[in-house]
């Protein structure tokens, strides 16, 4: 580094940005604002100058003479404004494009005109102050400001959008239709990215995503899922507890070329209709060592969980009481099991009478861990006190369970 460029990045060192407006200030260095001070440019510059005069060549060049040389970010300096000086201001709001669930389609969001910065106010400044560095005082005062991305702009992405909604694409298995992607889902894999900088809005497929809704979305609904095989070990006894059986699972094959190919079928708007495979997998088979078994529920998070020891050993999401019948916290016992069973009675004034319920595990009254064919909204409360899990998750937690096995309940 020259010796001027040495000088011109202590003078930037020095400069500190002090920002006012009617509702808030905020101190800053440059480069935390978006803005750059070009120290290499600034010794050019001073440079040139000194070469000037004889003066100049025999005389120490004083580069305070040259204003400091800078870079502006708007769109940094912008969400630096907007997040430290002036959060109380009405801010313009771009327009935009949304996925409306009920028309399956994208509508336009309009652009609503409010306040902000004229960029002329930091420019001035910031000349004025780069001539003698140190404290920089920018003061900002509200410009009636119009949104940056229009509706025009808004409108030509629904167009765009709203063509990639009506692509045709299916999936085939020996002739048949097995999966077809609806709009809603199809709008899972688009990303609409406002692009202030060019007034616009772009619509893009990505990429990751499609590969993920093949991986999870497809895969789960073409394809059988495995499920580990689950067992415990008493240390002391040596005895085994089986509490799942292993059961292999199925994976479509060739998953990241039919990714590739919606994704093009998205992109080029051309019908696809591949014919997909699927291979047989494997399962893993997991073997926990310990004595002292017990179950939590958590109504906050709506999970269950399996404790050997001081060890969670199986995670499941669950359904626990409605509002107007919820389930009982507190710390229970497991008093009794039934392998089936229609369960019925009244809650406030409720009859309710549910055939053929499977792996039911009482610990409070009526309440019981038990599998719920009836739905399969498991996250959410649904039932009448109970724990609903599915089929298989009851089963290991029956399996788990013994009589007088602490539950313990709770938000």
């Amino acid at each position: 580094m020259s010796t001027l460029e040495r000088v011109a990045k202590q003078r930037a060192e020095a400069v500190t940005l002090a920002f006012t407006a009617k509702d808030g200030h905020s101190t800053a260095k440059p480069s935390t604002a978006g803005i750059t001070i070009d120290v290499h440019k600034t010794a050019q510059l001073a440079a040139a100058a000194k070469r000037e005069t004889l003066l100049d060549r025999v005389a120490f060049w004083r580069i305070e003479n040259i204003p400091l040389q800078y870079k502006m970010n708007k769109i940094a300096l912008q969400a630096y404004l907007e997040k430290n000086v002036i959060k109380g201001w009405k801010l313009p709001k771009d327009a935009d494009i949304k996925f409306n669930p009920q028309t399956k389609q994208y509508e336009v969001i309009a652009p609503v005109a409010g306040e902000g910065v004229h960029m002329f106010q930091v420019t001035s400044a910031l000349d004025k102050g780069m001539e003698r560095p140190g404290t920089i005082t920018i003061s900002i005062q509200p410009t009636p400001t119009n949104a940056i991305i229009g509706k025009a702009a808004a409108e030509k992405a629904q167009a765009t959008a709203n063509m990639l909604l009506k692509s045709d694409i299916k999936m085939m298995q020996n002739g048949r239709r097995v999966f077809y992607l609806e709009p809603q889902e199809i709008d899972t894999l688009i990303d609409i990215i406002p692009l202030p900088e060019k007034s616009a809005i772009e619509v893009r497929i990505n990429p990751e995503r499609v590969q993920a809704f093949v991986d999870t979305d497809i895969t789960n609904t073409i394809a059988r899922a495995s499920r580990d095989g689950v067992a415990l070990v008493n240390p002391t006894t040596g005895e085994k507890l089986v509490l799942q059986q292993g059961q292999p699972g199925q994976k479509l094959t060739a998953s990241k070329q039919l990714a590739a190919q919606i994704t093009e079928a998205l992109k080029t708007g051309k019908p696809i209709a591949p014919e997909i495979t699927v291979e047989e997998g494997g399962y893993s088979e997991k073997v926990f060592t310990g004595v002292n078994r017990w179950a939590e529920v958590n109504l906050t998070q709506q999970m269950a969980y399996m404790h050997l020891d001081d060890q969670v050993i199986q995670s499941f999401q669950i359904s626990s009481g409605r509002a107007a019948t919820p389930s009982d916290p507190g710390e229970w016992k497991v008093y009794l099991k039934r392998a089936l069973h229609t369960m019925r009675g009244t809650i406030n004034g409720e009859s309710y009478v549910v055939p053929n319920v499977p792996w039911i595990t009482y610990f409070n009254d009526g309440e019981a861990f038990h599998g719920a064919y009836w739905h399969n909204n498991f996250g959410t409360p649904m039932s009448h006190g109970c724990i609903n899990m599915t089929l298989p998750d009851a089963q290991m937690m029956y399996n788990f369970s013994y009589i007088g096995m602490r539950v313990s309940v709770h938000y």
